[in-house]
């Protein structure tokens, strides 16, 4: 039993002054840091960027990019003249587990493909509570399909979170917006009819990634509950023993 604990105290060590390292040259060469992890990727996948700051601290960097832009399969799946990703720092990061903190996007432009038949890097990403996320003039596209959004959001906790994302879609504009006050929160969601899964992969069934939905509500977050009014309206969709029709 000695012998275990031992081991795992070694090992426990051994990961911490990795994670640490991995810290410091961060914080002071992100650059060189950069170029090994691009070194590390599957040959399929291509990072390049034309200039890298660390405009954080140690335990919350924040890398400036400029001109960035990633490859798969030489195909350009993402770009960005000025973007910033801020990460917590956290054990799990040996794991492959993030947690941003920070995400500011400017002229970017990301491009979504079907990657069930590609290998991916085991990444896993989660968003801080606390986050801060803005976009300015960032295309989101999939099969033809384009949206331009815009926005900031600051938080995702209730009593906490303010701003507003708009989100223009061929000339039509949907948006989120929450205003809080340090205690309670009232939101306003107006989502006009698209199929907005598709913008948003994830281990949905297949037939679920047809449905054309909007959404159109206001309501609030409070200590002591929450209240929303509205309308949801769903276009014609299947789904294997399910049909859902329009209520004429």
């Amino acid at each position: 039993m000695k012998k275990i604990i031992i081991h795992f105290l070694f090992v426990a060590s051994c990961l911490s002054w990795v994670l640490f390292l991995f810290l410091s040259f961060i914080l002071f060469s992100p650059n060189q840091t950069l170029q090994v992890f691009n070194n590390f990727l599957p040959s399929s996948y291509d990072l390049q960027y034309s200039e890298v700051v660390n405009k954080g601290s140690f335990l919350n960097p924040i890398l400036e990019f400029s001109n960035i832009s990633i490859q798969i399969n030489d195909a350009q799946v993402y770009s960005a003249n000025k973007s910033h990703y801020g990460f917590l720092l956290s054990p799990t990061l040996m794991m492959g587990e993030i947690t941003m903190s920070h995400i500011h996007l400017e002229g970017a432009n990301i491009l979504l493909t079907d990657y069930s038949a590609q290998k991916t890097p085991k990444l896993k990403i989660n968003l801080d509570k606390h986050i801060s996320i803005s976009f300015h003039d960032t295309s989101l596209s999939y099969l033809g399909s384009e949206m331009l959004i815009n926005g900031q959001l600051d938080s995702l906790i209730p009593g906490l979170a303010n701003g507003q994302i708009n989100i223009n879609h061929h000339g039509k504009i949907s948006n989120l917006s929450i205003d809080s006050d340090g205690k309670d929160s009232n939101f306003l969601i107006n989502f006009n009819t698209l199929n907005w899964l598709k913008f948003f992969p994830n281990d949905y069934p297949s037939s679920s990634k047809i449905i054309h939905f909007g959404i159109n509500a206001i309501g609030s977050l409070t200590s002591k509950g929450s209240s929303v009014k509205g309308s949801l309206n769903i276009e014609e969709s299947s789904f294997s023993n399910l049909t859902l029709k329009k209520n004429y």
